[in-house]
């Protein structure tokens, strides 16, 4: 610990040499004295000056300058200061006063007088910069909040409750868009912010916590923007301050921006909703398999249910041919999908219907690679060919009913040049173009896009090679029309060139779709889970394997219920469930367990899928770890009713249990007691010793004091060295004397502290509840007087309050 100065200003060398005379014993301090002001002023102005003793009376100058000039530098602002004066002038000692003086010493100096005003004025001067420092330490910290705070991008708020005003963080505004200054600060130009059909939850949750129900309120809501669009936000607070009829004052909270997530949530219940929908609609055989194990089907659409049966979950040998093309044509040497599409037609002798299959490789939504085959129904047109080539008469009526789109070009030109020379009705409805309008039209002139398109080079080959292609569905788009379109291409023996062609658009968008949403379920943040209708897990992505501990592998096919914890009971479960299956969908918080066993709480968000029937065929459950979050709530919780230093029920705990207290022993005619603890010469303990040994004094007497009492009673720390101990069903005040002497026998005892031999006593004050009142406030009070009462009587002893007592002096 560095020495404390103290800088003496007396034009009398004898003063100043009985001035360090007296300081000289004096723990840790330094005496600098001058005779002349100004070479004390240059001296101090780079100086840190504990105390100052200035004499009022000088030649050069007198201690009034002096003692404006010394405080207009900053560094001895806060400097105490002790003034000497050979009068008792009141007016001297006012403008003194006025000046910065904080004390008065009269020549001639009494030793006595003058060794304890020094000291109390150091002591006085340590308070100062502890407090400081601790100033210091608790700006850094805010700041280091402030910055983590901000840093993450949550937004921060802090609501005066009785004024209206709210001040909001720069990071809140500029998550709605507004820049620092344009948001008004006030808590209902916040609240008209609200999305109108999110107010009354919000309204019912704050008042909720304001009546004391909740311990924070945590809400999702929607925020307007300054573009006028809506923003979901997840918002946080709590009330930290209160007035004493407990209306609140104060609330603080957080802000995060969650609408990724929630675009999320509603993307995968709608994709998936959507995707089902889309891919049962669309005229096609669609099947997903697995390309690892038994490659187990993962998904068929309505066409192929209505072929094959519900053959989801089966080996892909019920459903693959000898014909399909290998994996290995279907992914790259990575194990990637290769892009590439493999089609060929198949006779299915089982149904008596041709097919045309094209099977992909794709990432599936739990990141794998799988198998995707769609297979399109071609006996028609395969009945078509072989009816074109048997039996000219009947060509028109099939070739009208066609459900793909035929056209026949003529060539001219050497075979660069194509022109309709005739197209079915599925033509027309493709096209978007009437037969009339395209016989006799150049290709390139009737559909512009032709050439970009790729179509114009398959039928320029296969014109020159006599050769069939497939030419793969590609987009096309003009003016007019657009979408993707696949194309088969044959000539004719006569030299005409005929394309078969469907509009593929809707499949191509389901595929978009499939690969989209998995791309948004792997990259989540959170951790996402889905279930069959039998909530037997079928996919989890990355996240989840993170909090959890489990690998995919270990979860797939089991049920959820491996993660839980055990701290809900079969009732949560029930609600939860019937929200499931009454509203769709269920949020709130639960504790669940990770593989290596350890409890942590989620925040869940459950929806159900269904199909086309409405019937659930799945559940999808996003959830993320809140841990830290809990523990940071819990231990707020904690500091608001304990003392951090020992542990023991702060004031505002006893002050709670008292009140409690009161009521039963009014309701079951018990006694009770309140005794006032006050520790004797903790103070000069602390002076010497300093606060840390003081810190660690008060932490043993709070054990010796819990030591004495029973496990039902009450020991808490008010502050400094004060402890309230609350007796609850006592016989009487014999009880409550047998207390006092045992905490006025175990506090008398030593303590062995960092190698030091402590000693210090208890004044210990009484008051009996009803005897000596019926309320908290007569109680404390007649308790406290009684322990000062206790000191009077030479301290280490414990007296009852007096009937008539009243409030007396209170000293040291």
């Amino acid at each position: 610990m560095s020495k404390m100065i103290i800088l003496a200003v007396d034009d009398s060398k004898t003063i100043l040499a009985l001035m360090k005379q007296m300081t000289k014993n004096m723990e840790n301090c330094q005496l600098e004295g001058f005779v002349n002001s100004r070479d004390a002023l240059e001296w101090c102005q780079d100086q840190h000056i504990d105390l100052l003793i200035v004499d009022y009376m000088m030649p050069d100058l007198d201690g009034i300058t002096f003692l404006r000039e010394f405080k207009s530098n900053s560094r001895h602002r806060h400097v105490p200061v002790l003034m000497i004066t050979a009068s008792e002038d009141l007016d001297i000692r006012h403008r003194s006063l006025e000046h910065g003086a904080n004390d008065f010493l009269t020549k001639p100096l009494d030793m006595l007088e003058f060794t304890t005003r020094v000291r109390n004025m150091l002591s006085l001067r340590r308070y100062q910069k502890a407090l400081e420092e601790n100033i210091k330490l608790l700006r850094q910290s805010e700041e280091r909040w402030q910055f983590a705070l901000e840093g993450s991008g949550d937004g921060v708020w802090d609501w005066d409750t009785q004024t209206d005003a709210m001040f909001l963080s720069k990071n809140l505004k500029a998550m709605l868009g507004y820049a620092d200054h344009e948001l008004s600060s006030n808590y209902t130009s916040f609240m008209d912010l609200l999305h109108p059909d999110d107010l009354p939850l919000i309204q019912w949750e704050v008042q909720l916590h304001l009546q004391g129900k909740t311990p924070t309120f945590v809400v999702e809501k929607r925020m307007r923007c300054k573009d006028g669009s809506y923003k979901w936000v997840l918002t946080r607070g709590k009330i930290i301050e209160w007035a004493t009829d407990g209306k609140p004052l104060r609330a603080v909270g957080t802000m995060s921006d969650i609408s990724e997530r929630k675009d999320m949530e509603n993307y995968l219940k709608d994709s998936s909703d959507r995707m089902r929908k889309i891919l049962d609609a669309v005229d096609a055989l669609i099947v997903v398999t697995q390309m690892e194990g038994d490659e187990q089907i993962l998904f068929v659409n309505h066409h192929a249910r209505k072929l094959y049966g519900d053959i989801e979950g089966q080996p892909w040998s019920c459903f693959n041919r000898d014909t399909a093309p290998a994996q290995q044509a279907l992914v790259d040497r990575h194990g990637n999908p290769s892009g590439e599409v493999v089609a060929w037609e198949e006779y299915d002798a089982s149904l008596g219907r041709w097919f045309l299959r094209h099977d992909q490789g794709i990432r599936w939504v739990d990141g794998s690679v799988v198998r995707m085959q769609v297979a399109t129904d071609i006996t028609e047109r395969h009945q078509i060919m072989e009816t074109l080539q048997k039996n000219e008469k009947k060509y028109r009526e099939l070739f009208d009913n066609m459900k793909s789109g035929v056209a026949i070009y003529d060539v001219e030109s050497g075979g660069d040049v194509f022109v309709f020379k005739d197209v079915n009705k599925s033509a027309e409805s493709i096209l978007c173009a009437r037969k009339e309008d395209l016989i006799g039209r150049n290709l390139t002139k009737a559909l512009p896009g032709v050439e970009d398109f790729g179509l114009l080079t398959v039928l320029q080959d296969v014109y020159r090679s006599g050769s069939p292609q497939y030419f793969p569905p590609a987009h096309y788009h003009d003016d007019s029309r657009q979408g993707y379109f696949e194309n088969f291409v044959y000539r004719l023996p006569s030299g005409e060139v005929v394309a078969i062609f469907d509009d593929v658009t809707e499949e191509k968008l389901a595929e978009q779709e499939l690969r989209l949403a998995a791309k948004v379920f792997e990259s989540s943040m959170d951790a996402i889970v889905i279930t069959d209708r039998n909530n037997a897990i079928v996919s989890v992505n990355q996240a989840f394997t993170t909090i959890t501990g489990y690998s995919r592998e270990e979860v797939i096919g089991h049920n959820p219920n491996l993660l839980s914890s055990g701290r809900q009971d079969e009732e949560f479960y029930h609600q939860m469930w019937q929200s499931l299956l009454h509203l769709g969908q269920w949020k709130g918080e639960i504790w669940n367990r990770r593989k290596n066993g350890e409890i942590y709480p989620q925040w869940v968000s459950i929806s159900t899928a269904t199909d086309a029937d409405n019937a659930i065929t799945h559940y999808i459950a996003i959830f993320s770890d809140i841990s830290e979050r809990k523990a940071a709530e819990e231990r707020i919780q904690y500091l608001a009713w304990h003392d951090p230093l020992t542990g023991l029920p702060n004031r505002a705990l006893l002050q709670d249990r008292l009140e409690r207290a009161l009521v039963l022993a009014c309701r079951n005619e018990h006694q009770l007691a309140v005794l006032f603890v006050d520790l004797d010469r903790f103070k000069i303990i602390n002076d010497t010793l300093g606060h840390h040994m003081g810190d660690l004094l008060l932490q043993e007497v709070a054990k010796r004091l819990c030591a004495c009492v029973r496990q039902s009673d009450t020991v808490s720390r008010q502050g400094g060295d004060e402890f309230v101990i609350l007796l609850l069903d006592i016989t009487g005040a014999d009880a409550a004397a047998m207390v006092a002497s045992k905490i006025v026998e175990a506090i008398a005892r030593p303590f062995t502290i960092d190698g030091h031999c402590l000693h210090t006593s208890p004044s210990v004050g009484i008051s009996l509840y009803p005897h000596h009142g019926r309320d908290k406030a007569s109680l404390l009070k007649k308790a406290d007087g009684a322990m000062y009462k206790a000191k009077d009587m030479g301290r280490n002893n414990f007296q009852f309050a007096d009937d008539d007592e009243s409030e007396g002096e209170q000293q040291e």
